[in-house]
């Protein structure tokens, strides 16, 4: 199984993405904090078992 790399162009654009987002949703849904997100960095992880 071949793992997609990252786009870094999404990457780029998280600020910008996070702005938007937070003009139409209430600022206790928005997780930006770096120490905030490091719960979900494995949440996809199991998506990539080889087997």
């Amino acid at each position: 199984m071949d793992i997609p790399l990252a786009s870094t162009s999404r990457i780029e654009k998280k600020p910008e993405l996070v702005e938007a987002l937070k003009k139409v949703l209430p600022a206790s849904s928005i997780i930006e904090d770096k120490a905030e997100t490091l719960a979900y960095e494995c949440d996809a992880l199991t998506a990539y078992r080889c087997p």
